[in-house]
């Protein structure tokens, strides 16, 4: 009989079975003893992790979640910025309108404002801006630095400062670019 088994099997569905028989139990067994106790051994370990990292620290747990809230919020401003996230050509006119209101806080005169070609630079949308206007060297320090914290992710690419006659006043030529977050 032996011999009449061994006539109708392959020796390679042979190997398989054999295999099978060897591989099935040993899976069943991971699966249905070793598994769950595995899980309960790692999450116990990450609540041990978690309340020697609270005795460390002196924080509780909720403290540690609402300060790493705060964190995640800080990169999102910085990346995204403060303003509103609009269609290009929304964005246009705010950043235009932006110009104008932050140049009236800090007595910054607006020669002209020409938006350039807008570009897509990985997950942002370029948005290129030539500027000219004429202030005071302290009033354009101030204009800039405001401008950066309203606008967000700001760069100057190009400026050109230079003095206006015998005056205290300084004319700037510059490129802005304002970089907008572009969720997919």
């Amino acid at each position: 009989m032996y011999k009449m088994l061994q006539q109708q099997v392959q020796p390679r569905m042979l190997a398989i079975l054999l295999i099978s028989l060897l591989l099935l139990p040993l899976i069943a067994g991971y699966l249905y003893v070793i598994k769950k106790p595995l899980q309960s051994l790692r999450q116990s370990e990450q609540t041990l992790y978690l309340l020697e990292n609270e005795l460390q620290t002196g924080m509780p747990l909720e403290s540690q979640i609402v300060s790493f809230n705060k964190q995640v919020q800080q990169l999102e401003t910085d990346l995204k910025g403060t303003g509103p996230q609009l269609p290009v050509n929304q964005m246009i006119a705010f950043v235009i309108g932006q110009l104008d209101n932050i140049a009236d806080h800090h007595k910054v005169k607006l020669i002209s404002i020409k938006p350039g070609k807008t570009e897509k630079l990985f997950t942002f949308q370029v948005l290129p801006f030539q500027v000219e206007l004429s202030t005071d060297y302290f009033s354009l320090f101030d204009w800039l630095s405001e401008l950066e914290q309203e606008l967000g992710p700001i760069l100057i690419k190009k400026f050109n400062l230079r003095k206006e006659g015998q005056t205290n006043q300084r004319r700037m030529s510059l490129t802005l670019v304002s970089y907008q977050f572009v969720e997919k």
